[in-house]
């Protein structure tokens, strides 16, 4: 958390190397590269602007390290990444439609509709943590009052784990009532089977589940809404990482074996 940027950079181009050369790629195999980067990542580029632990905003160029390869590279929201973890090869496999949450220091979001990933034109933005719910909510980090990060995120969430079992129980409760209002308020507009959620809360998802569930549904109020199935995904440790490699796959592997045949 107190290395500058030039840093991170620089390591993580070592990493990717590290990762290519222990995976033992012939030459001429390696295909593309992709990476998962927090904040809004333009459609075509690599560039982001995120808030980072232990706290700062920082501009970060990501074309460097996965543009070092000779191969095509692309980037995308970690969310997005994650998301397409779960659509390929996880808990999401054959689901037509739901809604993605990611749960870090920041809070995103990604829809999928007929099996497609719901953006925009130009951007894919995910930012569900700076949706504003709260007229009576501290300033976030972006510099607005009453965004759900404050108090959903990674960022401002104790270590529940160190909390007695009463004490955590109460923590979830709030929780999952800021969370269960931002979700109930996509679910308004977008209305898939299932609500995905990934990050900081799996852990503790049995605790978690009832009491976002009961958040969701209130939030309905009488709107003839049906309760979307609630799912946790598995703990993996580098679903960010396959995603990212999915996705790059997706968009270079068809043009690279029509090269090879």
């Amino acid at each position: 958390t107190d290395w500058p940027v030039a840093r991170v950079l620089v390591e993580w181009q070592e990493l990717v190397a590290r990762v290519i050369e222990r995976a033992a790629i012939p030459v001429g195999r390696l295909a593309a590269v992709g990476g998962g980067l927090p904040g809004v990542v333009a459609r075509q580029g690599f560039r982001t602007r995120a808030f980072l632990p232990p706290g700062q905003w920082a501009e970060l160029d990501a074309e460097t390290p996965l543009c070092a390869h000779g191969v095509p590279a692309m980037a995308a929201n970690n969310v997005l990444c994650v998301s397409e973890y779960e659509r390929r090869v996880g808990v999401a496999r054959g689901e037509e439609g739901f809604l993605s949450i990611l749960v870090r220091y920041g809070l995103g979001a990604a829809l999928y509709g007929k099996g497609r990933l719901l953006s925009g034109e130009a951007d894919f933005a995910g930012e569900f943590g700076h949706m504003r719910l709260f007229a009576d909510g501290p300033v976030c980090a972006c510099g607005l009052p009453g965004c759900l990060d404050v108090r959903a995120s990674g960022r401002t969430l104790p270590g529940l784990a160190d909390l007695p079992a009463g004490e955590r129980q109460d923590v979830l409760r709030v929780r999952a009532e800021a969370l269960g209002r931002g979700i109930a308020n996509l679910l308004k507009m977008f209305h898939p089977p299932m609500v995905l959620l990934n990050g900081v809360y799996n852990p503790f998802a049995d605790e978690l589940h009832p009491l976002l569930a009961t958040a969701i549904g209130e939030e309905f109020g009488s709107l003839p809404l049906t309760q979307p199935r609630l799912v946790f995904g598995e703990q993996a440790e580098f679903k960010t990482a396959i995603g990212a490699a999915l996705r790059a796959g997706a968009q270079v592997l068809p043009g690279y074996f029509t090269v090879l045949l």
